[in-house]
């Protein structure tokens, strides 16, 4: 993160006071608080920043362990790590979400909702054990079990033999696991947001 600090300045303007405020329309940065007399702000690493007015007196100010510590007291440092703890909420609610949504199989889409999770676990298991045991026997009584078949959510069937529903399994672990990663990067994104503007970039969902 990149701090910044500047001094207000008022002038006469043609209707009344005007006061030079920075130059940020298009890349905005956040205002942190005062401290030592001047308004500090902040700006993500690397941000390209406007030229200031000269009224401003716009310096860049260190990253040290003092202004670390000022910011850290900051009221805007105590929104920030609210505003992580509502969007590290948001985003597991967005993984639960999402992992329910349903996943692609056989050209269509399969329920996987929290109750069809653990009918998929236990059919998935059940077929496995079948495959295992070999028999035609053992895939036939599997099958039985099966009734008319899996069904996506669309009426269609999906699979009616054992190893149809382990190929499920499979695309339904994929998606799990498709839906993990995914959060988990917007969980370090969380984390590594410094400002109230980076934090709001982070998509969730």
């Amino acid at each position: 993160m990149q701090f910044f600090s500047y001094t207000p300045s008022v002038t006469a303007g043609p209707n009344g006071s005007a006061v030079y405020h920075r130059t940020d329309e298009d890349h905005p940065l956040d205002t942190l608080g005062d401290y030592g007399g001047r308004r500090v702000v902040a700006a993500a690493d690397g941000a390209s920043i406007l030229e200031q007015p000269a009224e401003i007196d716009w310096r860049p100010e260190p990253d040290s362990p003092a202004m670390r510590a000022w910011f850290e007291g900051t009221r805007y440092y105590a929104t920030l790590q609210n505003a992580k703890q509502a969007k590290q909420a948001a985003r597991v609610q967005a993984l639960e979400a999402a992992r329910e949504a349903g996943f692609a199989f056989s050209g269509e889409t399969v329920s996987s909702d929290a109750k069809s999770q653990v009918l998929i676990l236990g059919t998935v298991q059940n077929a496995s054990m079948a495959l295992a045991d070999g028999s035609q026997e053992a895939l036939d009584a599997f099958a039985a079990s099966l009734g008319n078949g899996w069904r996506a959510q669309s009426g269609a069937i999906v699979a009616q033999e054992a190893s149809e529903i382990v190929a499920m399994g499979r695309a339904f672990a994929a998606h799990i696991a498709q839906c993990d990663a995914t959060s988990q990067v917007a969980k370090a994104a969380i984390e590594a947001a410094e400002t109230l503007s980076a934090l709001n970039a982070v998509q969730v969902a």
